[in-house]
């Protein structure tokens, strides 16, 4: 029972240590993935059927013994009456990423690996005794020293042998769900011994896990041109509710930094573009050296007041 009044839900796998899988990070590939909130994603799916608002963290605990993945919603009334479905979609999410084809499954790695790459290149110096304490935690599982700075935060091989294997333990027997909500407070016949939490341990049921491990991706139903409901059942489309990202386009493929922009002089940003849609200011930034960029944002529109809806 919480002291907020809100519902959550974990989802909580144990398995064993990942971290000599450095090079690879097969959990940081599913975290990439299951983090989604765009469209196809376990979030946008939740949504629409209105059983959580948020996706609210989904974190990995690792040390040379014992690999541990969780990941929280934030659920409506209506996900708490039916958090079994809930957990369902997150393994036909799950049974979606078994089922890519092998270019598919290298084409996220890689991705994910670029992305990876682009953030170390135009990473912002940290505080030395931090980096101290980073590469000493890194040097208990790395035994390459030429990693010891880096290879905590990149992906380096692709292995599908690996990152399919993770599933073994991504089950719906090997995981713990703990619900909170104040309406377990009845329940409730447990209580913590030094801050009073009040709690209950239940078992799984089996038909429940023996439902989730049968869980398929999701498919979209086909009900068009007067399709009955029925068909529309037993006739679903071969389209899946759930979906990978596509290619992203607008990645960087050259990071080098432009040496002859004036900009970098300019004391405070200029107006550079200006129309009937909108300004462009623009400064560049010479004192980091470093190649990225901060981008606000500053958007009018009528719109929201034309309806009440």
């Amino acid at each position: 029972v919480p002291v907020a009044d809100e519902t959550i839900l974990d989802i909580i796998w144990s398995m064993p240590a990942q971290t000599e899988f450095y090079r690879i990070k097969p959990l940081k590939f599913y975290i990439w993935l299951l983090k989604r909130r765009g469209k196809g994603s376990i979030l946008s799916y939740m949504k629409q059927n209105d059983w959580a608002n948020d996706l609210r963290e989904i974190e990995t605990e690792e040390n040379n013994y014992h690999s541990k993945l969780r990941i929280q919603f934030r659920l409506t009334e209506c996900g708490l009456a039916n958090w079994e479905q809930v957990v369902k979609s997150v393994f036909s999410y799950l049974a979606m990423i078994r089922d890519l084809s092998e270019s598919e499954r290298a084409r996220i790695f890689n991705e994910i690996k670029r992305i990876d790459s682009i953030g170390w290149t135009s990473k912002e110096e940290g505080e030395s005794s931090a980096n101290c304490v980073d590469i000493a935690e890194t040097m208990q599982y790395i035994q390459d020293s030429t990693r010891w700075i880096d290879g905590d935060y990149l992906m380096f091989d692709y292995n599908s042998e690996k990152l399919v294997g993770v599933l073994e333990y991504l089950a719906p027997d090997r995981c713990t769900i703990i619900l909170s909500s104040k309406k377990f407070d009845s329940i409730a016949v447990h209580e913590e011994k030094w801050m009073g939490g009040k709690y209950v341990i239940q078992d799984l049921c089996e038909t429940t896990i023996e439902c989730w491990k049968q869980a398929e991706a999701i498919r979209k139903g086909l009900r068009q041109n007067g399709q009955s409901y029925w068909n529309c059942l037993l006739f679903p489309s071969k389209e899946s509710e759930f979906s990978v990202p596509s290619t992203n386009m607008y990645l960087a493929e050259n990071l080098k930094i432009k040496d002859d922009e004036p900009s970098t002089e300019w004391d405070a940003v200029r107006r550079i573009e200006q129309s009937e849609k909108g300004e462009l200011w623009f400064k560049g930034e010479g004192d980091s050296n470093l190649p990225r960029a901060t981008i606000s944002l500053l958007i009018r529109s009528s719109l929201p007041f034309e309806k009440a809806r």
